[in-house]
């Protein structure tokens, strides 16, 4: 998703009540570190890597809250 799906979706949900978002802008759709423009290269897949402990402390945060 580009950031600027990320507005267009976050203009239509405004004011919905059960509705969270959190961009990760230095991440790709894997949650991992990736490079270029936020969307992952086919290379990427090849790379061993993890999610961020950034969107692990997201998710922890939005499951207790």
């Amino acid at each position: 998703m580009t950031m600027q799906d990320f507005e267009i979706c976050k203009a239509k949900l405004k004011g919905k009540k059960d509705v969270t978002f959190k961009s990760f802008p230095s991440l790709n759709h894997l949650m991992m570190t990736g490079t270029g423009t936020g969307i992952s290269k086919p290379d990427e897949y090849q790379i061993e890597g993890h999610v961020t402990e950034e969107v692990i402390d997201a998710i922890v945060k939005f499951v207790l809250d």
